[in-house]
């Protein structure tokens, strides 16, 4: 599969990650469920990979970031740290080109995994929609989301309706963090859905 050669270039992977998505969602009404199963489980660990390079350009973002950690960060980065030599402008389109990947991804995944969602279930009043606290990206502050457990989706009752408090985001208001001490909504939990299972 092609999940298994190393891409260099973030360019490459940006295409490679929107190709290989654009493939499942043109062919998940011929194929089995298992092979749109297997093929949805080998993206997520594409995104997996992609999202944890976004993290490291996050972090070369933050001015909260150490001089040593900064050096670390950019080792991370391979062959990328010729491109953020060009100082942060370079480094803040990469983040933004990154992100724009990252959230079109999510959305065709989402959309794959609905309809083999409908495929292998059928007739189910729930369906998966994109997690409201990591924005389907399935981590957070380099944890996995603890929201959706790093899934990315979580299960929503049909029609989805956004959870009322946080309007969809998963994020607690300043009221119920202090209240409630949670690090997400207190009514959806953070998944952003009313209703979910």
């Amino acid at each position: 599969m092609e999940s298994d050669h190393q891409v260099s270039e973030s360019s490459a992977l940006d295409d490679l990650l929107e190709s290989r998505l654009l493939q499942l969602f043109s062919r998940i009404g011929q194929a089995s469920t298992e092979d749109i199963e297997a093929e949805l489980t080998s993206l997520s660990a594409l995104m997996d990979s992609y999202a944890r390079n976004d993290e490291v350009l996050e972090g070369l973002l933050d001015p909260r970031t150490t001089k040593d950690d900064r050096s670390r960060l950019c080792e991370a980065l391979g062959e990328h740290r010729r491109q953020i030599k060009h100082g942060r402008v370079e480094l803040e389109r990469l983040r933004e080109r990154s992100q724009a990947v990252l959230a079109r991804s999510v959305e065709l995944l989402r959309k794959g995994s609905r309809l083999h969602y409908q495929k292998s279930i059928g007739g189910s009043s729930y369906a998966p929609e994109i997690c409201g606290f990591c924005r389907g990206i399935g981590r957070s502050n380099r944890k996995d989301c603890p929201a959706c457990r790093g899934e990315r989706l979580v299960l929503v009752h049909q029609p989805a309706l956004k959870c009322p408090r946080c309007d969809g985001s998963g994020r607690p208001d300043a009221h119920d963090r202090v209240e409630f001490h949670e690090d997400f909504c207190v009514i959806c939990r953070g998944r952003g859905w009313a209703m979910t299972a």
